[in-house]
């Protein structure tokens, strides 16, 4: 998180972008950094949510919610995957969760944000993405790139075909208890994540000046919700640092004010790691008073 926040530092001063903070916008910011908060938190409840389900068990939420806010910082270091290891620490906390199960929740959840990530990226912007796409050069080195990557892949499958099945069998047993009216209301869930995060950088826009139509908005949200899972996933980019900044700036920046969404984008990602942090002290504090409660009803 240091390092995001230095790495902002860097491009602010790179860009020779000055910021003009009022106490309205600054009190404006803080409430969305707690409403991302906010989102997380939910995020929280619907993964104990899930757990619950796959596992049969009654979930400790006191236990689960600050395992998984704390977790989610974890997406700062290197290499972004370690919020998705660090949920495993349920597993070891609490009765009657295995570490196959908080996978299987883990990749319910991510599969569940990438669809619909896609689902509303396709229903708002799918015209203007494929046209966008259209206006860059290709370089043959991608497609050689890409086939390498496919045959590295086909050749690790047949080498490690036994280990692969072995692992497929244990997520097939993991996701025993997936129905498809429990990943009806995890893609539901997940749309109302995105929906609120979008909505709140379109608000930021706003608040730095951009004028916004009927046109733009759905533009916004859509590109967001992509970028953001994109982030969210791509290995290597602690956080999605840089990943969403830079699929924000491409896509908008011919529609919208280059300096108003630059100046958005970079305040949106210390308005994110304010959430973080909101949400864990919030996460905390809820398994506190869980657990004094849970103490006095026993006493």
């Amino acid at each position: 998180m240091v390092a995001s926040l230095l790495f902002i530092a860097w491009r602010v001063s790179q860009y020779d972008i000055h910021f003009d903070f009022s106490i309205s916008l600054i009190l404006s910011l803080i409430s969305l950094g707690l409403l991302y908060g906010a989102v997380i938190i939910f995020s929280s409840f619907v993964f104990s949510w899930l757990l619950g389900v796959l596992t049969k068990e009654k979930i400790d939420r006191k236990r689960v919610i600050p395992i998984f806010c704390g977790a989610n910082l974890y997406k700062y270091l290197p290499g972004n995957f370690m919020h998705f290891v660090g949920r495993n620490r349920i597993a070891a906390e609490t009765d009657g969760v295995s570490h196959g199960k908080v996978a299987a929740a883990t990749i319910i959840d991510s599969a569940s944000l990438c669809v619909a990530a896609v689902v509303i990226a396709a229903i708002s912007v799918l015209d203007y993405f494929v046209a966008h796409l259209r206006q860059f050069e290709i370089s043959p080195f991608i497609f050689i790139g890409a086939g390498v990557i496919i045959l590295l892949i086909a050749l690790s499958g047949f080498f490690f075909r036994s280990r692969f099945a072995l692992i497929v069998g244990k997520i097939k047993i993991a996701l025993k208890g997936l129905t498809p009216k429990i990943a009806a209301k995890m893609f539901v869930a997940a749309c109302i994540r995105l929906l609120i995060l979008a909505s709140a950088y379109l608000l930021i826009l706003i608040l730095f000046g951009q004028e916004m139509t009927l046109a733009i908005v759905p533009q916004v949200i859509g590109l967001f919700a992509l970028a953001w899972v994109i982030g969210f996933i791509m290995p290597g980019a602690p956080g999605g640092l840089g990943v969403r900044e830079a699929i924000m700036i491409t896509f908008l920046g011919d529609t919208l004010s280059q300096d108003i969404v630059l100046s958005a984008t970079i305040i949106h990602r210390v308005v994110c790691i304010f959430g973080d942090l909101s949400a864990y002290a919030a996460a905390l504090i809820y398994s506190k008073k869980r657990g004094k409660l849970n103490n006095e009803k026993e006493n």
